[in-house]
């Protein structure tokens, strides 16, 4: 008999395992013969971890879960709904998937007291078998990862692997419980089985860590969600990486007790810190009533600014009008922001359109106002638009030694008068969309905005993560901002961490403002693009360092002299020790020479 390996296996949301009654032997024969097929005499054994007496004799609250429902996901639960009616699959069963998950998150989400047993039965659990891997499905994912990050029990995984899939860990609500930081773990490798087609509140983890490695397993199955546990551990992209590691492990016999994984080499070796950005101007809208016309010269400006200030033209990366779609900007977006180091330089710039969209909260009623970006094929969908979710995704888990600096010369005043005859970068969704975010007042015999009001109030005055109105500004993260102040700095104190990583926001405007374009002689520009390059090159030919909060100060000035004459007030936000700092690609163009000081 060859070496003996340990599976300690915990199932997800018991209502979705019932629809398939055999899904533990399905479980058992993927992890076995994926181990056998690369060790074939080894001896696997599977040891299911239950947990549903514990949320059965948990006392359910149906106010605390509706509560905790609205301000963990707020609009999130609708997330991904332009895919739902893939083959087999009806509205109904997607929503009745979403319902469970979303449910039983909230209510382990609610109940610190739920939490803690479960942590303790699986820190036990994982003692006493001594497992060489634990596997988890979707809610046991949490349950597992939650246990395993937890001061006091973390020591319980020094050695052994941990596999999630079909996990909702990385999901930007879920994530909020964690203060939006995915923190690495004491283990000796975190595989995460990510099917980008599963429906089931799953998102993939960018976490930067040599423990951790995610891992493509693309499936579809009939019917509702593409969320079965025995796919993911039976997938060929799991077999290749998970099983294959684990069956080449040492045998239990041959390895030291309590003996931590080898050190891997050192990755400190010397580098220097890169640079890259990424431009997006649009003018050509299809629809000829949108048309801008300085927003490709605006990108054009910001690249030769940024050549001035150090970035190598091939580290630059360009995109206007119709190859400026959503799922093109999102591709670059990888991109720029791929693999960032403590130290590294990435500069997102946009021009063109900005609008609002109504986003749905857990009752599925209009509760919130998202802005975002408006990419040349925009619809009116969020699937077209860029959000901040699109953002956070990319950016949450970046080194805090990252400086990322998004610079966004648009509006999101939509529906605002226009002084006549000048092209404001806002743009109304269709109407039928714009309809969500209005009332009709009866007595005035008008439509007006909604009053929707933010689920987390801290949010207003917490950086102006949302405007007055409670519209969530783009790039802010505040899907992972669901936790009022007071615990939110709590549970990254508990977990250690600093939070998700936050950027450097650069907006042309304030909220209730309008964007406008300035004619420079017979080219042009965004208002706020020219001033805001006039200003950094004034300082960078005269040597002078300035800082983003000044930067941002200085430039506001330059668009309301009488010169220019703009009524709009650009705006910074991010953390404050960033806004203090000096722009690290002030210009490097020879300036005049200085005078020593005696």
């Amino acid at each position: 008999m060859g070496q003996g390996i340990r599976i300690l296996a915990i199932h997800g949301i018991a209502h979705q395992e019932a629809r398939k009654p055999q899904w533990q032997p399905d479980w058992e024969r993927a992890i076995s013969s994926g181990i056998r097929g690369w060790a074939p005499d080894a001896a696997v054994e599977v040891q299911f971890f239950d947990f549903d007496d514990l949320f059965a004799e948990a006392p359910f609250n149906p106010l605390v879960i509706a509560r905790a429902l609205r301000e963990l996901f707020g609009g999130l639960i609708a997330h991904g709904t332009a895919d739902m009616f893939r083959s087999g699959r009806s509205m109904g069963d997607w929503l009745d998937a979403q319902r469970w998950c979303a449910g039983m998150v909230a209510q382990w989400a609610s109940d610190p007291r739920l939490r803690a047993r479960l942590r303790s039965r699986l820190a036990r659990a994982i003692v006493e078998f001594a497992p060489d891997a634990v596997c988890a499905h979707s809610l046991g994912s949490l349950l597992a990862y939650d246990t395993i990050i937890w001061p006091g029990e973390n020591a319980a995984m020094a050695d052994r692997t941990f596999v999630s899939f079909g996990s909702q860990i990385g999901f930007p609500a879920v994530r909020g419980i964690y203060g939006g930081f995915i923190r690495p773990i004491e283990c000796r490798m975190w595989y995460h089985l990510y099917n980008p087609r599963d429906d089931v509140l799953t998102a993939p983890i960018r976490l930067r860590d040599a423990r951790f490695t995610e891992i493509v397993v693309e499936f579809e199955q009939e019917g509702v969600g593409d969320h079965d546990g025995g796919l993911y551990l039976g997938h060929p992209a799991t077999r290749e990486n998970v099983w294959r590691a684990l069956a080449s492990r040492p045998t239990r016999g041959t390895r030291q007790p309590n003996a931590r994984r080898k050190a891997r080499p050192s990755q400190t070796m010397a580098r220097h810190p890169n640079r890259r950005a990424l431009l997006v101007g649009i003018n050509e809208y299809p629809d000829p009533t949108k048309r801008l016309d300085g927003c490709v010269n605006d990108a054009f400006l910001m690249s030769a600014t940024l050549q001035e200030c150090g970035f190598a033209a091939e580290d630059i990366r360009l995109v206007t009008d119709s190859r400026a779609t959503a799922r093109g900007i999102r591709r670059r977006l990888e991109w720029l922001l791929g693999g960032a180091a403590d130290g590294d330089q990435r500069v997102f710039f946009y021009a063109g359109h900005g609008s609002q969209l109504a986003g749905y909260g857990a009752g599925e009623t209009i509760d919130r106002l998202d802005e975002c970006l408006v990419p040349w094929d925009f619809d009116g969908s969020r699937e077209t638009a860029i959000c901040d979710d699109d953002f956070f995704d990319l950016y949450a888990q970046l080194p805090y030694g990252v400086h990322f600096a998004a610079i966004f010369d648009c509006c999101h005043s939509g529906g605002m008068a226009r002084p006549a005859g000048a092209k404001i970068r806002t743009i109304s969704p269709p109407d039928d969309i714009r309809h969500r975010s209005l009332r009709w007042d009866t007595a005035k015999e008008m439509w007006l905005a909604r009053d929707l009001a933010p689920h987390n109030r801290d949010l207003l005055k917490y950086h102006g993560l949302v405007t007055s109105s409670g519209a969530r500004r783009i790039g802010s993260g505040v899907a992972a901002r669901q936790l009022r102040d007071s615990d939110y700095d709590r549970v990254r104190r508990e977990l250690g961490h600093r939070g998700p990583y936050w950027p450097l926001l650069l907006f042309a405007c304030g909220e209730q403002e309008l964007a406008g374009e300035y004619h420079h002689g017979p080219i042009t520009y965004g208002a706020f693009t020219f001033a805001l390059v006039k200003t950094l090159r004034d300082h960078g030919k005269a040597n002078r360092e300035i800082s983003f909060g000044r930067l941002v100060e200085k430039t506001a000035r330059l668009l309301r002299c009488p010169d220019l004459g703009f009524d709009q007030t650009p705006a910074a936000f991010g953390p404050a020790s960033k806004l203090k700092a000096p722009v690290p690609w002030r210009s490097n163009r020879p300036g005049p020479r200085q005078s020593p000081r005696r």
